[in-house]
């Protein structure tokens, strides 16, 4: 079941995966949930003709293990 929508449904385009120490109930995530979190997590910053794009903290809220960089599923 993914951790941020509890839906236990997934698709080729939209898998299940594993990206953090997680484990249990809370250790999946759909590949979508995560794209929605990590642009939540985003902050925008503009000054002047310049725009930055920053994170506070890259990593699983839950048990603060860095996300990967690269997620790769089967179908890529």
């Amino acid at each position: 079941m993914c951790k941020v929508c509890l839906c236990n449904e997934q698709s080729a385009e939209d898998p299940l995966i594993s990206p953090c120490k997680c484990k249990g109930y809370c250790g999946l995530i759909h590949m979508n949930c995560l794209k929605m979190w990590i642009n939540n997590k985003v902050k925008k910053e503009i000054s002047g003709l310049a725009v930055s794009y920053n994170f506070t903290k890259f990593e699983c809220e839950i048990c603060k293990s860095p996300f990967p960089k690269i997620v790769r599923t089967e179908t890529e």
